[in-house]
């Protein structure tokens, strides 16, 4: 049965998405805040999110941002009421596998659901996974499987600040840091060094990151992660 989250936070139009898929065969739950929909993230695995734009601790496409920042490939249905091109293009480009204005019919977004799903991996999307060492003179991240990525020597530091917090969050400003030639943190370089590290292991090794996003906070490992070397 695929799982669905629903984070909407008008209570009456969550209720009957979370009713409606439900009876259409979906393991349904809901959220009506970013911080519960981050909550519901870390807890557990969903094989599609419903996102709404207007949420009353944040805004939707930082939401987006998040999800897809933090390497879960679960599929993003967004849902709102604001029909301009131009929030469509965002979200699209943000990251979203699809984009419905809330005058959609409930089977419309059925069927768009299900469009979405069909896109999705196979394998389970918040997939736990350990096995990962880091050989930091090699400047090589092994997989579990034994594929590897050859990292620079920014992405080691990075990924090396993670594997020695032990699973704490390292803050941003400590990473934007690390990371930069020139000592000055800039973390706009730091997320773009993380989509980049996040696309390269992905690619080298066929597993999802072990990165993971603390929603404005910092960066995390997300399995216990040997270092050698």
């Amino acid at each position: 049965m695929e799982r669905v989250l629903v984070v909407e936070d008008e209570p009456t139009l969550r209720a009957d998405l979370i009713d409606y898929l439900a009876a259409k065969g979906f393991a349904t739950d809901g959220a009506a805040s970013v911080a519960e929909t981050c909550a519901r993230l870390d807890a557990q695995a969903f094989d599609a999110v419903i996102l709404d734009i207007g949420l009353p601790d944040g805004d939707g496409f930082d939401l987006l941002s998040h999800i897809r920042g933090s390497g879960l490939t679960c599929g993003v249905l967004m849902l709102t009421s604001f029909g301009d091109p131009d929030f469509r293009v965002k979200g699209l480009d943000g990251g979203a596998d699809a984009y419905l204005v809330k005058k959609a019919t409930l089977r419309e977004i059925e069927a768009t659901l299900r469009s979405v799903l069909r896109r999705q991996p196979a394998h389970p999307l918040a997939e736990r996974i350990s096995g990962w060492s880091l050989d930091r003179v090699e400047w090589l991240l092994t997989a579990p499987n034994g594929a590897f990525a050859k990292l620079t020597s920014s992405e080691v530091k990075f990924v090396l600040a993670l594997a020695e917090s032990g699973g704490d969050v390292c803050p941003r400003e400590q990473l934007a840091r690390i990371t930069s030639r020139s000592g000055v943190a800039d973390e706009r370089n730091l997320d773009a060094l993380v989509r980049r590290l996040r696309r390269k292991i992905e690619e080298a090794t066929g597993f999802e990151t072990p990165i993971k996003v603390a929603y404005g906070s910092g960066y995390a490992c997300s399995t216990t992660l040997r270092v050698v070397g």
